[in-house]
């Protein structure tokens, strides 16, 4: 079995953090593609966990209620809150959907989404995941090539970059 959540961002979580605060914005198609997801409105209420630095509290709409919990201490100076949950998985699947379920939520939603991180060039793509995902073997002129042939770069008219990227997005939702 692989690292639990905590395992894995206990020893990696600084870096990845580092990489957000460089580039705040690279992620910000994932994070709007989450709210319009939601169907966000004032006074409703937003449970994020993980919630690794809080990096989505800046996409939500002015009037809702954020409540985030991160169970890492590397990522608690960004307004989450530290605790004992521990993940056995980091990808959402149909065992997230019967978690879920069985917790008394109602799915709406159940997606994949592809989107773009961007970033002003291909140099700072390469340095963001290099960082991001705390890449130690290697160079960040590798992660530029393993992006390239592996994932996927829109090269944008003005000289930006996107790197191809999808997540599966769930919206869910406790019964009133």
């Amino acid at each position: 079995m692989g690292k639990s959540y905590q395992q894995h961002f206990g020893q990696r979580g600084s870096a990845y953090d580092r990489a957000m605060l460089q580039f705040p914005a690279a992620r910000q198609q994932e994070f709007e593609q989450v709210i319009a997801a939601a169907q966000l409105s004032p006074n409703m209420t937003v449970a994020y966990v993980p919630a690794g630095g809080g990096y989505l509290r800046p996409y939500l709409p002015a009037g809702v209620v954020y409540l985030a919990h991160e169970p890492c201490a590397s990522f608690t100076n960004h307004g989450a809150v530290p605790g004992t949950i521990t993940r056995e998985r980091f990808f959402l699947d149909q065992g997230t959907l019967n978690e879920l379920e069985h917790a008394g939520f109602i799915i709406e939603q159940c997606h994949r989404n592809d989107f773009h991180w961007s970033f002003p060039d291909r140099q700072s793509m390469a340095a963001f995941c290099h960082q991001l995902f705390d890449i130690q073997k290697s160079t960040p002129a590798d992660t530029l090539r393993s992006i390239e042939t592996q994932l996927g770069v829109t090269e944008n008219t003005d000289g930006s970059v996107g790197m191809h990227w999808s997540l599966m997005t769930i919206a869910a939702v406790t019964p009133c």
